[in-house]
């Protein structure tokens, strides 16, 4: 009778653990580990050529280290169903982001790029252009060893709900071009 017991409880517990961890990693894919953070955010940071397909429950992606340099028109193509409020690019050398990579990133209230030495003030301008300024509030481009900002570089934010822009550990000597 105890042993009965025993099997049952373990057949009842497999389950909820299988999807437990099913949810937090096994869907994120080949470049990429997903994690949970205290507030419940799912995030997931990727270092791979491409962004695989996440699950839905991904809100934050952080791009760290890989090997996409040039992010293209259809990079983000497999998060439009997702919620996504922020993407994080870190260290990975891009040269260049297509100026609607991001469009339909529509819930992103987070933009950061940091240690992006590579990127250019005026590619990163022609992406704000296009990226939609209803949702975001944040926007982070710290130590990308910038030396000027162009004067109409956040024009597509005046009427937006923008609270924070953070500048550090860049080498500013002109924020006019």
């Amino acid at each position: 009778m105890i042993i009965a017991d025993i099997r049952f409880g373990i057949f009842v517990i497999l389950p909820i653990v299988t999807f437990i961890y099913t949810d937090n990693y096994h869907e994120c894919g080949k470049f990429c580990k997903c994690l949970l953070k205290t507030r419940g955010t799912r995030i997931a940071i990727c270092n791979g050529s491409y962004i695989p397909k996440l699950p839905v429950s991904v809100e934050e992606i952080e791009l760290r280290n890989s090997s996409m340099k040039n992010i293209g028109r259809f990079a983000f193509i497999n998060l439009t169903l997702h919620r996504l409020h922020v993407l994080v690019l870190s260290g990975n050398s891009i040269r260049h982001i297509h100026p609607e990579a991001l469009v339909n990133l529509t819930s992103l209230s987070v933009l950061e790029v940091k240690n992006e030495t590579s990127l250019s003030v005026d590619d990163l301008k022609q992406v704000l252009t296009k990226v939609s300024s209803r949702s975001i509030k944040t926007l982070r481009f710290t130590n990308n060893n910038w030396e000027y900002l162009l004067n109409d570089m956040f024009a597509s934010f005046i009427n937006s709900k923008i609270k924070k822009v953070y500048l550090t550990g860049n080498q500013f000597s002109s924020i006019n071009g």
